[in-house]
Order: C-alpha cells, then structure tokens, then sequence
C-alpha cells in the first residue's frame, strides 16, 4: 500500500507496513468431503442383510451329512465342556456353533445368524486387504463378496466356509502391515483356520512368500523377515497345540482332522472307482483309519466330564 507523506515533496512516495498475509483454507462442502468407508459399511450391511433374508427363507432346510456332525460337535461341547471322542472334525467351527447356541438358543437358526455375521466380517476384511494392496477399489471388492450368490447362499447351510475364509483373509491382510505385531496376529489367524479347515495349514507357506517377496524388494530387512517369521509361528504353534494334544490322546498321533486324509482315501483305496462312492465307508474306516473316527475304544480322559 503506497501513502503519500504529508508536507513532502509530491515526487516522493512512502511505503507503509502492509498488512501480514494470510493463508487461506479453503472450505470443503459436504459434497466436497470424501467419505472411504460408507461404501464399505453399505457392502457390510448388504452382506449380512442379504445372508439372514436366504436364512430366512430356508429355515426349514435340515442340517446332513457334514452339517449335523459339525451340530453334534457343537452340542457335545455345551453338554459336557469337551470335545467329542475322535478327530472327524477340526475344533474351529463346533466351538463357534457352541457360541451361537449358547447366545442365541440351540437352533439351526442360531448357526445362520453367526454365519451372516462372518460374511459381513469377511466383506470388511477384503476391504481392508484390498487398501493393503494398494488398490483404490477396495469397496468394489467388498461389494462383490457381499452379493457373490456362492457366499451368500453358504450362510444356510452349517459349514465352517464363512468362518475360515474370515481367518484367511484377516491373516492375509495382516501379512502386509510392518509392525512385529502384526505378525503375532496372523499366526493367530492361521492357527484359527487350521483348526476350522486343515487345508488352512498353506498359510504358512502363504506368509512366507509374502515376507520373502517384501525383503527382495527392499521393504524389510531379513532381521526384519526372521523376527517375524518366528512370532508368526510360534503363536500359531500355541493356538493349534491343545487340539493336537487332544487328537494325540485319541489317535495316538497329533492331527488337525482326519477327514482331509479320508477324501483322499476315498479316491485312493483299492475299491476306488473314480467317484465319491459313500457306500463304503464303514470298509475303510474300519480298514484304514481305525481310531481317528470310531469312537470305541476311547480313553477315560480323552473325554471331558
């Protein structure tokens, strides 16, 4: 700002002391604010939505085969507080069926509930793995798994599917996080889904290619890989070893189950036909798998009261 200095001569000019600048925020709008995580939170409540509606509408569809041993596991459990005498089936999905029947009441209904809560779970972690990746599409991600007929239509029936893609999908989204404990958490994550599906023991090799592939471009240090690799798998060795001690008092040897080994014994054995031929399984429970799934003979203490 140019003043002119009073009683001077009119060729000479002053310069005051402007005013100090300011910096100016713009204001954001409502519309201007962007929100990451709404359409995440529709993917979620769809999900769910959508999984106790088919519920609903199947309420009366019976529970065979696979689903009522995974329900006769769970009752066992709220009956007498232990497992039930064999290793046909991980732990992971009776003890989350005890949960729901002990919330919500002993029905097929309770389990459908619990499983509509895990695809909404398992729809905000692909989010969360997608954002880890790197990608700017992670609520189409979760989207996509919240309307996906296969999951949703899994929410009926009482299989550990829902559930054990939750602890895959968690595991693998912390795989990609760099503090140390991190990696405490998905060898938490893959001993849950250990004991839910044995096939969950891959994530073991999974976490290491991760890490491998994370050193060879310089993200961490191989300090950095070995610290992590041993918390990794000294929490999952602790959240498996109480149902290998069991399976061992029973079996005779540690197992995750004995039902991944029994598929390919079905498609294995010497009356293999090159089809899932049911009618002979008591031949080769009988013939190969003895203790694993036979409840007699049982020791006492493999049994708790």
């Amino acid at each position: 700002m140019l003043d002119e200095c009073p009683g001077a001569d009119d060729n000479v000019v002053v310069n005051a002391p402007s005013a100090p600048a300011l910096d100016v925020v713009p204001v954001r709008t409502g519309s201007d604010v962007q929100r990451p995580f709404a359409p995440i939170a529709i993917a979620v409540i769809v999900a769910v939505a959508l999984r106790l509606a088919v519920s609903w509408v199947a309420s009366d569809a019976p529970a065979v085969a696979d689903m009522e041993q995974y329900h006769a596991r769970a009752v066992h459990l709220l009956q007498h507080r232990g497992f039930g005498p064999d290793a046909l089936r991980g732990p992971g999905y009776p003890l989350l069926l005890a949960g729901a029947y002990a919330t919500l009441g002993e029905s097929y209904w309770s389990a459908r509930v619990f499983n509509a809560v895990a695809g909404g779970v398992l729809v905000f972690l692909t989010a969360v793995l997608a954002r880890a990746l790197g990608s700017p599409w992670a609520w189409v991600a979760a989207m996509f798994v919240a309307v996906y007929p296969g999951l949703v239509l899994s929410s009926i029936y009482l299989m550990p599917d829902s559930f054990f893609a939750v602890w895959v999908v968690g595991c693998l989204a912390s795989l990609h996080r760099r503090p140390l404990g991190w990696a405490a958490l998905a060898g938490g994550l893959a001993g849950a889904a250990m004991l839910t599906r044995s096939l969950g023991i891959l994530l073991v090799p999974t976490a290491a290619a991760v890490w491998v592939f994370a050193w060879a471009r310089g993200d961490v240090s191989w300090r950095q890989v070995a610290a992590r690799a041993a918390l990794f798998v000294a929490v999952c060795a602790l959240v498996i070893a109480p149902w290998l001690n069991f399976t061992a008092g029973v079996t005779g040897r540690p197992l995750l189950d004995s039902t991944s080994g029994f598929n390919a014994l079905v498609g294995s054995n010497p009356r293999a036909t090159g089809r899932l031929e049911m009618r002979d399984n008591e031949w080769l429970m009988e013939t190969y798998v003895r203790g694993a799934t036979r409840p007699t003979p049982t020791p006492e203490r493999s049994v708790r009261p």
